[in-house]
């Protein structure tokens, strides 16, 4: 009966880990693209 909701939680918990790396991924890509110009302009070129 419980393993509906085990998997849920289990679900749930797997999405929320990979919502946190997303987001420090990009805080980390961020910050390097602002200390560095030219990475900014190679990740993201402006045309």
């Amino acid at each position: 009966m419980n393993t509906n909701l085990d998997s849920r939680l289990d679900h749930n918990t797997k999405r929320l880990e990979l919502m946190l790396t997303f987001i420090l991924w990009g805080k980390r890509l961020f910050w390097l693209s602002v200390a560095t110009p030219s990475t900014a302009s190679f990740f993201l070129p402006t045309k």
